[in-house]
């Protein structure tokens, strides 16, 4: 599956294939990572990669992932796809919400034919343990709304579209 991140106002795009129960191959830019990952708490996760091992705490907000690694913190800034095709100017009169990464739908905060401002929570998604705010990239209208409580969804899935 692909899984795309920000840092520090960069793009990332991985590739990243489930091997067995918590093991993941990860290829990014012709390198090849075996990481296994055992999740201690909510926040904790113990991470091994290419049989080094790295104690990770991660903290959610709204906006992004505060990742701690060691004495090192980074913030990985929660941006759908659709944000980024916004910054450069690309979003035409209607937009797919697609997701990037695979997850459980927790709660729909509108119905079809909602009106939306940008940035306001249109759905929660949890993904790896953490719950996210899916929000309208911009005002409009929801419209073809496909997910509801307890759907399971796959990278790449139309959530909504916005008229």
């Amino acid at each position: 599956m692909k899984l795309s991140f920000w840092l520090n106002g960069k793009q990332y795009n991985l590739n990243l294939e489930p091997q067995v129960k918590n093991i993941f191959v990860i290829n990014y830019e012709g390198k090849i990572f075996e990481v296994v990952a055992t999740f201690i708490t909510e926040e904790e996760i113990l991470l091994i990669i290419n049989n080094r091992v790295y104690n990770v705490l991660v903290q959610s907000n709204s906006t992004a992932h505060n990742v701690i690694i060691g004495e090192r913190k980074y913030q990985v800034e929660k941006r759908a796809s659709l944000a980024s095709a916004r910054e450069q100017k690309i979003i035409s009169k209607k937009s797919e919400v697609k997701i990037t990464m695979p997850g459980k739908v927790v709660a729909v905060q509108v119905e079809n034919g909602a009106q939306v401002k940008e940035g306001q929570a249109v759905l929660i998604l949890e993904a790896m343990k953490m719950q996210n705010e899916i929000k309208a990239p911009r005002d409009g209208r929801v419209a073809n709304l496909k997910v509801k409580p307890g759907d399971t969804v796959e990278a790449g899935t139309v959530l909504f579209t916005l008229d």
